[in-house]
């Protein structure tokens, strides 16, 4: 499909909006007015006007909008998008239950306005208004935000978060998009990287110091933090613990991810180093979909790990699930959800799939989106509490 822009640069804004109804489609992009043959989007800029018209299966439409006359860019940028939203409803007959908000975490829209003296009800009649979010979308936000907010109003001023990134996996998932590495590609880079992080720790250590700030929650991430080795990992906690002050800290997490990298070498490390929350994510407990996304453990290896954590004391356990992978239906998540919850983790963090171009599965695009990740997301809704 091609885009055109015409007399605007709002690339990045349009795409998103329009990845809401074609979220695996490749685009083209064009700045220039000139026929089409296929489907397109053509979004014109006039001195007073927007102008959205697309021709998608064959049918053309045509809608417009007033530009404020300010010349407010922000305004300018609101109108494009909500006129393209609507457009596309129409035309496609998706309402999406986000309604407009992309690449946005929904509450933290929600907790900045209450922090800038809105209440939570002005702050959801504002995003409902402005992002048209349907009502079971703002209930849970709405929901949500009530439990963030005592724990982001009782935050210090100069409280701080650390991540720790260990950008290093067994293999890289399918659906992944983020910086990391599988370690047969990658193995002989773990040493230097681990030496090098270590130092970076030692100097956050002196600037934490130095400015008088106070260390509030910790995450070591990745990648999979639990594919180096005991000692590798041991030589970053221990880094950490003799650069920082750990005492008091609200949460030490060590993301233990896959379970073909939990050992009890490797749960014993993070235990001695004081960390007191740990994450292990299956994605998914049916073997099936687990082969389909490039994992090789099983979903019994990922119980046997959770139950060995449990078995060494660990009693902040979270565990992560995605909704909507390839081969995956709601009845085979339902199934997966019943059996996490069965073990009775601490937490449960339910994603949905989403289709970014740095990940192996963007190549299959519309093959993926019929998988109905949104009935997975509805049972998880039913069954977890908020």
């Amino acid at each position: 499909m091609t885009i055109f822009l015409i007399g605007h640069d709002f690339k990045y804004e349009t795409e998103a909006t329009v990845k809401l109804f074609f979220p695996a489609m490749r685009f083209a992009f064009c700045t220039e007015d000139a026929p089409c043959a296929g489907d397109f989007i053509r979004t014109v800029f006039t001195e007073d006007r927007i102008l959205v018209e697309t021709s998608l299966s064959g049918v053309r439409r045509l809608r417009e909008a007033s530009l404020s006359p300010d010349g407010d860019k922000h305004a300018a940028e609101h109108t494009l998008c909500r006129t393209l939203y609507a457009h596309l409803t129409e035309a496609t007959g998706v309402t999406p239950p986000w309604g407009m908000l992309t690449g946005i975490r929904p509450v933290r829209m929600l907790t900045a306005a209450v922090e800038q003296g809105s209440t939570l009800e002005q702050a959801a009649a504002h995003m409902q208004q402005t992002y048209l979010v349907s009502e079971k979308k703002l209930a849970l936000a709405k929901a949500t935000a009530r439990v963030q907010l005592p724990l982001l109003q009782g935050l210090a001023p100069d409280a701080i978060s650390l991540y720790i990134s260990i950008p290093f996996c067994p293999s890289r998932c399918s659906y992944c998009s983020f910086v990391s590495h599988s370690i047969a590609e990658a193995g002989e880079l773990i040493p230097a990287y681990v030496d090098c992080l270590c130092r970076e720790i030692r100097i956050y250590g002196e600037l934490i110091r130095a400015l008088h700030l106070k260390l509030d929650t910790v995450y070591i991430g990745g990648g999979t933090p639990t594919a180096i080795s005991a000692q590798q990992l041991a030589q970053i906690m221990d880094t950490l613990q003799s650069s920082m002050h750990l005492d008091g800290i609200r949460e030490y997490t060590v993301e233990a991810g896959r379970a073909d990298t939990i050992t009890r070498e490797k749960l014993e490390v993070i235990r001695r180093y004081g960390a007191d929350r740990i994450s292990i994510n299956p994605q998914t407990l049916n073997d099936a979909v687990l082969r389909a996304i490039g994992r090789k453990h099983t979903a019994q290896q990922a119980v046997d790990a959770f139950l060995l954590a449990r078995s060494m004391g660990f009693d902040n356990i979270n565990m992560d699930l995605i909704a909507g992978l390839p081969q995956d239906t709601p009845d085979s998540f339902r199934n997966t959800l019943d059996r996490v919850i069965a073990l009775e983790p601490e937490s449960v963090t339910v994603h949905t799939l989403t289709l970014k171009r740095a990940a192996d599965l963007y190549a299959q695009g519309e093959r993926q989106i019929a998988n109905p990740a949104a009935a997975m997301v509805d049972y998880s809704s039913s069954c977890l509490p908020a």
